[in-house]
């Protein structure tokens, strides 16, 4: 009780610490909220995960931006054109500014593209620019950067040619990956992500105003922003408490506004506690709970071991018992949120079915029960996932009759061992990044993407999304499909379910906004006067 009370104080200290003026910052619209960890980069290139993708949002601007449907409307760019074949699009630049006031370019937005294309630069989404002409090959070092299709006209024209007509492609530039960084600030200022209050430049709607690494981030209004008097926000402050309970206490002393999501998640006792309250906001996502197998490591190199792991699973139990929000069980791989319609491709809890694929898979390997022993399921430290880990470790046991360990992590080891490869089993998630099917099945097209964690590929599935491009929506949708059916029958990993998202909110925060695909929209978020 005494390290709660501690750490409760120490949070307080940490969020009041942004506020060097408290009488004059208790006259502005200041947001309050938590994450349970610092974001990872400030570079929007190199972003991998929801907290560093919020901060991207919040410094940096797009070609377009997202509205709470997931539409988008016109960010940097003002107008675009669209050529005849759907292959070209000719963006026209409004008149706006980085933070140091010099003009945003289209350079800006080429330069940016051709570093996160670079072969040597570490850019893990870098899969998304994959549908830009010849992006791919320019990734992995097999023509140069100039054959790259995107170009600078004039200081506020870029065209971008497309490898084939893409209907998502105005969605994908309004994703913070795409946000451009300054051209020439990687030379002039080299280390500028690390040392981001002396050196950052930005475009957004808010500024950097203050960052204590492990204690707190806070933004100020950015006056120069084009759009700013659309923006009812004077700043925001974050908090890093890893600790639920002690951002709950926190949420319930009124020093945060908003708490939950991925950024700040609520524990199974909180949901239970807060779900039929009116300070509770929950909405379906296109994300997905799932278990990462690694397929290039021991007995889950074969497919008839990976299928068993899934289908012993019994995903409705711990719907039912852990997370209490309702959310759909995965029997399919692309979320529901991202489908015109529903088709089920896996069975939940198939004990009998799991067992002879267990033992056929054995009989291939040549192999007995006791190698799952020095095999672990990797987690990151929430109490959901700490309890559906179990869950599963005593799933795997009843039905299959094999041990495997399991092992919590903080968010950045997670991220790391993600990043390296370096694991057998994962229990993750993967979150749609534009409302689009593709943006699920595409990270797993190449083994050399580093969001395709599992070391998967399957020529037939690459195929077929490559064919995705040539035809109509209905034939496209048909090709998806197909290609999904794959994914679900080699499993290189196992659906678990599709994510609800679960907040708190302020009864003074008003116009909350989140997309289906995680987003928060921030344009319109308001704080009314206590």
């Amino acid at each position: 009780m005494k390290a709660l009370i501690f750490s409760f104080m120490a949070a307080s200290l940490l969020l009041s610490s942004c506020q060097k003026a408290p009488s004059k910052s208790s006259q502005l619209r200041i947001f309050k909220t938590n994450f349970i960890d610092d974001p990872k980069t400030f570079d929007p290139r190199k972003g991998s995960d929801p907290i560093a993708s919020t901060v991207h949002f919040l410094l940096y601007e797009g070609l377009t931006r997202f509205l709470p449907d997931c539409s988008v409307e016109p960010a940097l760019a003002m107008s675009w054109k669209i050529s005849e074949d759907g292959k070209t699009y000719t963006f026209t630049l409004r008149h706006a500014t980085w933070s140091d006031g010099a003009s945003v370019t289209a350079m800006d937005f080429e330069d940016s593209w051709k570093k996160i294309l670079s072969p040597d630069f570490f850019a893990p989404n870098a899969h998304l620019l994959y549908v830009i002409k010849n992006a791919r090959a320019v990734k992995r070092g097999e023509l140069p950067l100039s054959e790259l299709g995107v170009r600078t006209l004039d200081a506020t024209t870029l065209q971008v040619e497309l490898e084939a007509p893409t209907p998502y492609f105005l969605g994908l530039t309004a994703f913070c990956v795409l946000f451009p960084a300054k051209y020439t600030l990687d030379e002039t200022s080299p280390s500028w992500a690390n040392s981001p209050l002396q050196q950052i430049v930005t475009s957004g709607p808010f500024l950097l105003k203050d960052y204590q690494p492990g204690k707190n981030i806070c933004f100020v209004k950015n006056p120069d922003y084009w759009d700013a008097n659309n923006f009812h926000l004077d700043g925001i402050e974050i908090s890093f408490v890893r600790d639920c309970n002690t951002a709950m206490q926190m949420f319930e002393q009124k020093q945060l506004h908003l708490i939950g999501g991925f950024l700040s998640p609520l524990s199974q006792e909180q949901i239970l506690l807060f779900k039929n309250k009116d300070e509770f906001y929950s909405r379906a996502t296109a994300s997905t709970n799932v278990v990462f197998f690694n397929t290039a490591r021991g007995p889950l190199i074969n497919t008839h071991i990976r299928r068993a792991i899934a289908l012993a699973v019994d995903r409705q139990s711990i719907v039912d018992h852990i997370m209490h929000l309702g959310q759909p069980i995965a029997l399919e791989v692309v979320p529901l949120s991202l489908k015109k319609e529903q088709r089920f491709f896996l069975n939940d809890r198939a004990i009998s079915q799991a067992q002879e694929e267990f033992q056929r898979g054995l009989d291939q390997l040549g192999i007995d029960k006791s190698v799952f022993k020095t095999m672990t399921l990797v987690y990151f430290d929430s109490p959901q996932q700490k309890q559906i880990a179990q869950t599963l470790q005593n799933q795997w046991k009843q039905v299959l009759d094999i041990e495997i360990s399991i092992k919590q992590v903080d968010w950045s080891s997670f991220l790391d061992l993600l990043n390296k490869r370096d694991f057998d089993l994962v229990q993750g998630y993967y979150a749609a990044q534009y409302p689009d099917p593709m943006n699920i099945l595409e990270r797993f097209q190449y083994k050399d993407s580093l969001k395709n964690y599992c070391n998967w590929e399957n020529d037939n599935f690459s195929s077929l999304l490559n064919q995705s491009f040539t035809v109509d929506e209905k034939q496209r949708n048909y090709l998806l499909e197909e290609a999904e059916k794959i994914l679900c029958d080699e499993l290189p990993f196992s659906p678990l379910y599709h994510e609800c998202s679960a907040f708190l909110l302020q009864k003074n925060l008003k116009n909350f906004h989140q997309t289906v695909i995680g987003t928060i929209c921030y344009k319109d978020l308001m704080i009314d006067d206590e």
